[in-house]
Order: structure tokens, then C-alpha cells, then sequence
């Protein structure tokens, strides 16, 4: 069960367990950081910590964060696996995105308003996905409901950048086929 993740934190207080340390995975980041001040440095792209921005790093690339007041340094994490990500971002027809900005670049960022519904809405679902993950039961319906989650999160970062368009009212039935399928 939830083979699809290698770690989800919220409202994560202090020292990331990876700031400053090189870690390579197979996995994609998405990291809502809650505090402002310092940087992300992502290869050779310096992107500022605000409330609220989101960051989707490859993780296999150099990356580390560094927080102008690290014992304040809040956040919520989702890391998932990269055969996941490309899934969603092929269903999600992302690929173009994927392909130069996670891949190419090693990451990005979206700056959104901390109380903005975007911000709001994405804090909830990670909320969700990590007491599923952390307290839950681990059983199909609760890994189906943080696959789901965590298309809702790229989708809101996407709808609300105007890089995505939902053309009509099947994403549902579509969003059950590929949990199904995965």
C-alpha cells in the first residue's frame, strides 16, 4: 500500500531532514512552504521562500532548501514515486510542463497568496493525504482517496495558473479509471 509515496509532512516545523544534504530519489516533491525568508536553490535556479508558494522539484536533482529562520521554517510535503507523477501528468496532459520545467529545470515554483483558496484548498488536501497516510488504516480506499488528493492538488496549481483547462465534466469518471488502472 501507498508504494506511490516515499514521505508526507504537515505543518512541519525546523530543519527539513534533507536541507543542505544531497539526496537522490525517483520522486517528484511538492513542498507548500507556510513561512517566508531564504531560498530554495534548485541546480542553478534561486526560487525565495514565500507563504504559500509551491515548489514540484525532481528530486534527483541538486536541490536544497535554506530558510532565513530554519527553527521556522514551515511546510507541508508530499513526495511521490515518478512513474506516479508521470502517470498524472501524461492523464493530466502535462507533459509538456513535466518535460521542461520538472525535468529540464529541476523544479519550479508557484507563488499563490497564503489566503487565497488555491493555498487554503491544497493545505487541506495535504492535511487529508497525511492523515491517511500517517493515521489511517493503509487500505485500498484510503490510497485511492490520497491518489486522488494528489491529482486534485496539480490540477488547482494548474487551473489556478491558467495552465490547464478541464474541458468537461468527466474528470471523475476519468480520475476513478486511473486509480483503478495504477
Amino acid at each position: 500500500m501507498f508504494d506511490f509515496i516515499s514521505e508526507i509532512s504537515y505543518q512541519a516545523v525546523g530543519h527539513d531532514r534533507h536541507t543542505n544534504t544531497p539526496h537522490n530519489d525517483n520522486s517528484i516533491e511538492i513542498i507548500q512552504t507556510m513561512s517566508s525568508g531564504g531560498y530554495f536553490l534548485i541546480r542553478n535556479q534561486l526560487l525565495m521562500i514565500e507563504p504559500g508558494a509551491i515548489f514540484l522539484i525532481n528530486a534527483i536533482e541538486p536541490h536544497f532548501s535554506n530558510p532565513s529562520e530554519p527553527d521556522k521554517y514551515m511546510r507541508n510535503k508530499i513526495i511521490i514515486n515518478r512513474n506516479y507523477f508521470d502517470e498524472l501528468s501524461k492523464f493530466l496532459d502535462l507533459d509538456m510542463y513535466k518535460d521542461n520545467y520538472i525535468y529540464q529545470n529541476g523544479g519550479s515554483v508557484f507563488y499563490f497568496d497564503p489566503s487565497s483558496p488555491t493555498t487554503i484548498k491544497i493545505k487541506d488536501l495535504i492535511k487529508d493525504s497525511y492523515n491517511l497516510y500517517r493515521n489511517g488504516t493503509k487500505d485500498k480506499l484510503s490510497e485511492s482517496k490520497v491518489k486522488i488528493n494528489i491529482m486534485q492538488i496539480l490540477i488547482e496549481l494548474f487551473s489556478d495558473t491558467k495552465q490547464i483547462q478541464i474541458q468537461d465534466n468527466s474528470v471523475n469518471s476519468k480520475i476513478s479509471s486511473l486509480i483503478i488502472s495504477y
